[in-house]
């Protein structure tokens, strides 16, 4: 299954929820794999290693060697597009492995990531006259390799929409969008709606949405406002009704200062951890399971 985690409007928390889910989808006994298909990479930071992540992105080990031949130095004027060969590398050859859940009984769940990269801005913001079609190809056909090798692939769209937010959601299944109870979220979910309708002109189907409600606070909630935002217009059975609240530990729950997947989210037994992983664990419940 197919899963893209997108929003037209940034700073949302969508690349810490699909981090996260990953985690917990692991612990629920998946094979996940996180794509990072966002220029700022965030995920990727958030996850490896500087001394892991540079001598692969020299390799081109990343999303961006998935979507252009090896042979194409990025540029920051122009796309060069070759229609020569549509084949991406194996998927053995960019995966990064990141982490093992365990229980007694061994390993239940895994995650993976194919690092991302800043050169895909230079697809994002370069001139071509020429179509997108052979990148498009390429990360489609990579998909379909990930798809059969993994029970989940979380793709980490970028807040915008561009060939790469297009190419994503063309193979997805289901897209997961993050909203926070602001008086601007409902007009983002409104346009993330707008721009799914927009993909029926390039299939036949549609993906299915769902909309989780995140970096709600625990004090001075606003009732209202949300109600109002899950009373949008022919959006109200697309609202997951579980949420997550704020918490700053989720920021800080890769491996960056000190902290690691595992041991916040796995061995912790401190009450702000336990009161992450179940809010965790019934979004994921509710979308994967429901």
């Amino acid at each position: 299954m197919i899963t893209a985690f997108m929003n037209m409007k940034g700073g949302v928390g969508k690349t810490t929820l699909c981090v996260h889910l990953a985690g917990t989808a692991a612990s629920n006994g998946k094979r996940v794999l996180i794509v990072d298909y966002d220029p700022q990479y965030n995920a990727t930071q958030h996850l490896m290693p500087a001394k892991d992540y540079f001598p692969l992105k020299e390799e081109r080990k990343t999303i961006y060697g998935v979507i252009q031949p090896k042979s194409m130095a990025p540029s920051p004027f122009e796309v060069d597009i070759s229609p020569r060969d549509v084949r991406p590398p194996p998927l053995s050859e960019v995966v990064y492995h990141l982490f093992n859940v365990r229980s007694r009984g061994g390993v239940i769940g895994t995650v993976d990531l194919v690092p991302g990269s800043d050169e895909l801005m230079y697809l994002v913001l370069g001139r071509t006259d020429k179509s997108t079609q052979p990148m498009e190809e390429r990360f489609h056909s990579f998909l379909d390799e990930a798809n059969r090798s993994y029970d989940l692939v979380f793709i980490d769209c970028h807040p915008a929409g561009s060939f790469l937010t297009k190419s994503a959601l063309l193979k997805t299944d289901l897209v997961i969008t993050p909203v926070v109870p602001d008086s601007y979220s409902g007009r983002g979910v409104v346009l993330m709606r707008e721009f799914l309708d927009y993909l029926a002109k390039f299939r036949k189907d549609r993906p299915d949405l769902k909309i989780v409600f995140n970096c709600i606070p625990y004090q001075n909630r606003d009732i209202p406002l949300e109600q109002g935002i899950r009373n949008t217009k022919d959006l109200k059975a697309m609202f997951v009704e579980s949420v997550l609240h704020e918490s700053g530990i989720l920021a800080k729950a890769g491996r960056i200062e000190g902290h690691s997947w595992r041991r916040v989210m796995q061995w912790s037994k401190k009450p702000w951890s336990s009161r992450v992983k179940r809010q965790l664990h019934e979004i994921y419940k509710e979308i994967f399971e429901g």
